[in-house]
Formats: C-alpha cells, sequence, structure tokens
C-alpha cells in the first residue's frame, strides 16, 4: 500500500495487497519504535496498534511456493505528534510611541510557524516581520496589541495557537499648560486657568513660591486661590498626571499681588502775597513707587516725577 503520514493515531489500518496465491505475512522494521502489534499477521488490511509518535516501516511478504522466491513490499506510515501551542510571556503596560519590548514562547511542542497579532484579541493578522522563532520584538505601539505564535508539527496535524500576551499601551500624557502669568490688584484671590486634561488624565495644582495660600480645589485646572498677600509673588504649578509608564507634565504660572496706590502729598506753605514757591512732597501709601503725575491746577505743565521741583504759583 502507499506510505502514509497520520495525525496521533494509535491505531493504523494497513492496506496490503491479497495474494493471488500463496500466503501473506507482515513483519517489522528492526528500526521501528517498540510497542506495535498487529491484529492478524495474515492479514493484508490488518491493523496495527499500539503507535506512537514516529515513523514505522512494515514489509508486507507473499509467499507462493517453495520453489519460487517470495515477494516483498515496505510502506512506510509516519505517526505525526500534534502540536502544542505553548505559553507566551512578556505582558507589560507602555506608553504609546515610546516602547519595545519581547514576547517569549515556551512549553510548546513542534515549532513556529509564524507570529500573529490583534487589536481586539479576536482577530488576528500574520506579522511576516517577526519571523518564526521562539521571540519576537515589538517595538513604538500606539495602541494595545495582542500577540500569539502558530505552532506546528508535522504535515497532517492541525496547527494550533499558543496563548496570546497583551501590551497594554497607554496614551501619552497631554502638555501641562498652567495658563499667563497674572498680575493682580487689590485683591486677596486668583482664579487659575489651567488647561483640561481630559477624561483620562488628572491634574493637581502645588505652590512652588510665596507665603502660604489656600488652593481651593488643587484638581481643578480653574480652582481659585485665596490667601494672597499683596506685595508678594506666588508661583503655582500644574501638573497633569500620566497613565503609568508614561510620565507627567507640568508647567508655572507666576502670580503678583499688589496693592491699589493711595495718592498723598504734604507741602511746606500754600499762602502769600504775590509769587509763592512750594515744594511738594509725596506721601502716597505704600511708600512711593511706580509712576506719578503731578497737575498744579495753574495751568502749568504737568510733571511725572515722585517728587516734583519747587513749583511757583
Amino acid at each position: 500500500g502507499p506510505d502514509d503520514d497520520v495525525c496521533t493515531s494509535p491505531v493504523y489500518t494497513l492496506q496490503g495487497n491479497t495474494p493471488a496465491s500463496g500466503t501473506g505475512k507482515w513483519t517489522q522494521d528492526v528500526s521501528n519504535p517498540a510497542g506495535a502489534t498487529f491484529a492478524n499477521i495474515t492479514n493484508p488490511n490488518t491493523t496495527v496498534n499500539g503507535l506512537a509518535p514516529g515513523v514505522y516501516r512494515f514489509i508486507w511478504t507473499i509467499t507462493a511456493s517453495a520453489t519460487c522466491p517470495p515477494s516483498t513490499s515496505t510502506v512506510k506510515i509516519t505517526i505525526d505528534a500534534p502540536p502544542v501551542g505553548g505559553t507566551t510571556a512578556g505582558i507589560a503596560t507602555v506608553c504609546s510611541g515610546d516602547n519595545n519590548g519581547q514576547i517569549a514562547l515556551s512549553g510548546q511542542v513542534g515549532t513556529v510557524k509564524e507570529w500573529q497579532s490583534s487589536t481586539d484579541g479576536v482577530n488576528y493578522f500574520p506579522l511576516a516581520s517577526a519571523g518564526t522563532g521562539t521571540t519576537m520584538t515589538y517595538t513604538q505601539l500606539t495602541q494595545t496589541t495582542f500577540y500569539r505564535a502558530v505552532v506546528t508539527n508535522g504535515t497532517v496535524c492541525p496547527d494550533v495557537f499558543s496563548t496570546p500576551t497583551k501590551i497594554t499601551v497607554n496614551p501619552t500624557t497631554p502638555l501641562a499648560n498652567a495658563g499667563p502669568d497674572q498680575g493682580i490688584c487689590n485683591q486677596n484671590y486668583a482664579d487659575m486657568v489651567g488647561n483640561d486634561p481630559g477624561p483620562l488624565f488628572s491634574g493637581v495644582w502645588t505652590q512652588t513660591l510665596g507665603p502660604a495660600v489656600t488652593i481651593v480645589n488643587p484638581n481643578d485646572p480653574h480652582t481659585r486661590i485665596t490667601g494672597l498677600t499683596r506685595g508678594s509673588a506666588y508661583t503655582f504649578k500644574w501638573t497633569i498626571i500620566g497613565l503609568a509608564p508614561c510620565g507627567n507634565t507640568e508647567d508655572l504660572v507666576n502670580i503678583s499681588a499688589t496693592s491699589d496706590v493711595i495718592p498723598s502729598f504734604t507741602m511746606d506753605q500754600n499762602h502769600n502775597c504775590g509769587n509763592l514757591t512750594v515744594n511738594f512732597t509725596n506721601t502716597s501709601t505704600p511708600s512711593p513707587t511706580g509712576t506719578f503725575v503731578w497737575d498744579f491746577g495753574d495751568g502749568s505743565p504737568v510733571v511725572t516725577a515722585v517728587n516734583p521741583p519747587p513749583h511757583t504759583f
């Protein structure tokens, strides 16, 4: 009968021809794995039991008479062991666009026919670039991806899959924006204008400079900060927390708190007969700083100075 290749069958039916004359007999090649037995060695279509994965050669011999030489034929039966998919390892959580790693296969029976990937864990597609080794490398993933190996053994047993390994890809952290620097006048609070981190992320305000204040809701990008002291400078940091292993992003905003200037002055005299020269002294609060404009009320040009020169009326 013809050579044959079967998958993990302990029993096989031989296909010898029926003798036209004489008798036939089955025997085994000495190289056969141990354990195989014939149900009936004279039946051309006998069954062979006790087969294990390996290569068997069975010899069918027909003897017609004592004077004629016997006729023999050998058939090769290959019993393939079914493949075992094995287990993949290398599960990881990575940051989108900035990652690399390796998936390793172990415990398989057979060889790797190909690697496959999937973004939903259901529909897999071949990865020609991954090769046929027991490890494969991924890099720069931008979405969560599953990987598995296809394992084959022999020519007739169906291919099987390994267990899958999931690589979870977290999105990159949005860039933090704490908003423009602020200058506030004559008030003890400021409203922040940080950017919204979005539904996947969270943010937090912290103070890095200035006297202690109260951050009403540290996780609100538009929180109010109270307790500012006039005349002080402050710096606050807006941090958007990344999904591990992605890092955080942060940005700083400066706030200066000042008070209104209350203008006032004194003069050394205010009454005379004829021309009157007056010396004016700036007594504005807080102590004179900034720009002051003097109007003397007599039609003369205004003067810009902290303290004007003596003025004659």
